[in-house]
């Protein structure tokens, strides 16, 4: 075999087992723990915001399922920190159920209706918790 030939194999033989360290890694998901979610790069985005309620949707962008669930909770900025905003009703429920969403994807818009729980907000700076996951609005 021909000297030059004989690197050029060499050189595709280590492409390819270099393709496949990667790809294996990939797969595997042992490079995906960035981001601002639990599994890695997970957002939430809230639209349609009401003293009422919201409407929002998580894209997960991992290569791993991540899964949610109904609760949430509301928090009010005063005094230069979020406090949690305390419910009109006392022992106030979620179902306890979780939705899963696939790799790379997003979910539909989905809307939340929170008087039964924390009344009509007033105005001010509030965040929207959901897991770890968490969005701010403002009500004015």
């Amino acid at each position: 075999m021909h000297k030059n030939q004989m690197q050029i194999s060499k050189k595709h033989v280590i492409l390819l087992l270099c393709t496949v360290a990667i790809l294996a890694v990939i797969f595997t998901g042992v490079l995906f723990t960035f981001g601002t979610g639990r599994d890695g790069a997970v957002v939430m985005s809230i639209q349609d915001v009401t003293p009422n309620g919201l409407s929002f949707t998580i894209k997960n962008t991992t290569l791993k399922e991540y899964t949610w669930g109904e609760s949430y909770s509301l928090y009010i900025f005063k005094d230069d920190s979020w406090e949690p905003l305390e419910p009109i009703i006392d022992n106030g429920v979620f179902i306890s159920i979780g939705y899963r969403l696939a790799p790379c994807a997003k979910t539909d818009l989905t809307s939340v209706g929170w008087t039964w729980l924390y009344g009509e907000l007033t105005d001010g700076d509030y965040k929207f918790q959901k897991d770890d996951l968490s969005c701010e609005f403002s009500i004015s």
